[in-house]
């Protein structure tokens, strides 16, 4: 059986926000039966290992991914994996140390989304402009070396087709992104309901509170002059650098302000979700984003603006609309889920052909025959 290496700034064993931290967790929890060892080189305060899976932390706290990839560099070198075969990172950046310091070593690199909208998001325009050809640099570099590259949508393949017209060749494989199917389905999980009150509709954002989800839109949308109902509230769960900054912005409104349920520990996802009408997603970019598969697999329709791969799971009034990023859009699919509601029942049946695509069973599977094909 295979002997494999998994890099990611993450704890493999701990519950986390994000989709990327998710998608980790699912992928190892899908291969581990297929595996006779598989090492993680990510976060934590200690070794520790729990079946076949060991963890090897770089570093004792969660961390940017740019320290993390300095403290791998420094550390690399002193680790030995003469006993594996492959090495899977899930960032582009963290293939380099392994191209340098570990050359036998076959390298696959999940694509999760655009490199540089993180940095920009953080940092700003004008200094993006100054490191941008550095990392374009090593981007080439290490596009240039890894043996097989996973975009999780064909979204993800256009952005870096933009920036390297060479990008598409034979090494790359398209891959979306997974969750446990058994865990989001259909139930009548009164979550909401028991916090707030039964009479009410609940439109639930989930998900890092950060710019590129760009929940000011929707607090903006609840302002708007087409007022929504006081009884059409807005949920949004999760934490984030943004948080602070947007219950600011809702507290500067006279009436229906938005709810802030702060971070969800990840076992009261699913009843979350379920409790809802609608979930709702106004991203200024994604590539596979999991809440739609979420959300879709439990039954409640979804409103998403056009990102990533959104498209081939929403099927326009069936399980959701896809709609262009304006307020007159968002708001004419809000009120048509509210005035004709979709069946759960309904929503999970159009939707059951998209969702064996993203269940694990099938992604990690995807994954293992290119781990074969590697290591022949």
């Amino acid at each position: 059986m295979i002997k494999i290496i998994q890099v990611y700034q993450t704890n493999p064993f701990e519950d986390g926000q994000g989709g990327g931290v998710r998608y980790v967790k699912n992928l190892l929890n899908g291969i581990k039966g297929n595996c006779s060892e598989i090492l993680f080189i990510g976060v934590g305060a200690k070794y520790k290992k729990k079946d076949n899976i060991e963890l090897l932390p770089i570093t004792k706290d969660v961390t940017g991914y740019i320290k993390f990839l300095f403290l791998l560099i420094l550390k690399l070198p002193f680790i030995d994996l003469s006993k594996y075969e492959i090495v899977h990172v899930h960032r582009l950046y963290f293939a380099i140390p392994f191209i340098l310091l570990k050359p036998k070593l076959k390298i696959v690199c999940s694509l999760h989304g655009r490199t540089f909208s993180v940095f920009e998001s953080n940092n700003g325009n004008w200094k993006l402009k100054l490191v941008r050809p550095f990392f374009m640099i090593i981007e080439k570099f290490s596009i240039k070396h890894i043996d097989c590259l996973v975009p999780v949508s064909q979204d993800v393949v256009n952005t870096f087709q933009k920036k390297y017209n060479k990008f598409a060749n034979e090494n790359i494989e398209i891959i979306g992104s997974m969750l446990f199917l058994d865990k989001f389905t259909i139930s009548n999980s009164s979550y909401l309901e028991d916090l707030y009150g039964k009479e009410n509709v609940y439109v639930l954002f989930i998900g890092r509170l950060s710019d590129v989800k760009d929940v000011e839109f929707l607090i903006d949308l609840w302002s708007q002059k087409f007022e929504f109902n006081s009884r059409v509230k807005l949920i949004v769960a999760g934490d984030g650098e943004n948080k602070r900054k947007l219950i600011d912005l809702s507290n500067k409104m006279l009436h229906n302000k938005p709810i802030f349920l702060g971070e969800i520990n990840p076992g009261n996802i699913p009843k979350l979700i379920a409790s809802s009408n609608m979930t709702i997603l106004a991203s200024k970019h994604e590539a596979s984003p999991t809440v739609v598969k979420e959300s879709i697999a439990s039954g409640i329709p979804i409103v998403s603006s056009r990102v990533g791969d959104v498209e081939d799971y929403i099927i326009d009034g069936k399980n959701g609309y896809v709609v262009d990023k304006n307020f007159p859009s968002y708001f004419r699919a809000i009120m048509s889920l509210i005035n004709k509601p979709l069946s759960k029942e309904g929503v999970r049946e159009n939707s059951n052909k998209q969702l064996k695509k993203c269940s694990v069973g099938y992604v990690s599977g995807k994954y293992m025959s290119i781990y074969r094909r590697l290591e022949k």
